[in-house]
């Protein structure tokens, strides 16, 4: 046990108060059940957390238990974020890549051409920046115009 150094009296209803630092530093709020545990001439107070959702409160058997907290699976679920949706792509027949990465590389590889046109002394950086891709993917579509021309 540690020794706080704090003294507080009792009311005379019986009430103790617990100073806000060390309500604090245990995690303690307001309205918090505390188990009360007595052994020979000490009285040791836990936080009671039960066997119920820290969220919900329900008692069902589907409870898990994470970070050192039980909750239930339904109250988990809304906790992950959602699993990003992707966009339906449509194959095309001959196997190949589908339809629309097929469209937008073409749309990038346009956007790319138009903005080497209006800045022709820019850097791959500065118009991966304006194309809103990175570096690479620059050069990838440069390599794929070229193929094009050729």
């Amino acid at each position: 046990m540690q020794n706080t150094g704090i003294v507080r009296k009792v009311d005379e209803l019986g009430r103790i108060v617990f100073p806000i630092e060390l309500r604090r530093v245990l995690g303690i709020g307001v309205g918090d059940p505390l188990e009360i545990y007595v052994d020979e001439k000490y009285i040791m107070l836990k936080t009671y957390r039960g066997f119920s959702c820290l969220f919900c409160s329900d008692a069902g058997s589907s409870l898990v238990n994470f970070k050192g907290r039980l909750i239930c699976n339904s109250c988990l679920d809304e906790l992950r974020p959602p699993a990003p949706e992707r966009p339906e792509t449509i194959q095309s027949g001959d196997g190949s890549a589908p339809r629309k990465r097929r469209e937008k590389q073409s749309a990038m590889l346009e956007r790319l051409q138009q903005l080497m046109v209006q800045h022709p002394n820019a850097k791959q950086r500065a118009l991966g920046e304006m194309l809103g891709v990175t570096t690479g993917r620059v050069s990838q579509l440069y390599k794929e115009l070229k193929e094009r021309t050729i």
